[in-house]
């Protein structure tokens, strides 16, 4: 699943920077979609794994396990005000 998304980030990185989205092919269009497709799936997977460790019963892995987590959540945050600030730009009457 890594490899994937390390491919499909790779596939689009040599796409941006996109001036003219309008004009986009359809391959690249395709190449786009299974970057997010891939991009959502890993982070489910991802999600699934740290359930599955934090079920673990050694409290030190417990302990390491959540205070990274915690440490990330300014980043996760950032990433959710970035996509809201873009939706109101794009869309702003659904906003």
């Amino acid at each position: 699943m890594r490899e994937y998304l390390c491919y499909s980030n790779a596939q689009v990185e040599a796409l941006l920077p996109i001036d003219d989205w309008q004009a986009l092919q359809p391959d690249q269009h395709e190449t786009l979609a299974a970057f997010r497709v891939r991009f959502s799936e890993f982070q489910e997977h991802m999600g699934k794994t740290m359930k599955a460790v934090a079920v673990e019963d050694d409290p030190a892995v417990l302990h390491e396990f959540f205070t990274q987590m915690i440490q990330t959540v300014p980043e996760l945050l950032h990433w959710h005000d970035q996509l809201i600030g873009f939706c109101k730009a794009i869309y702003p009457k659904i906003a």
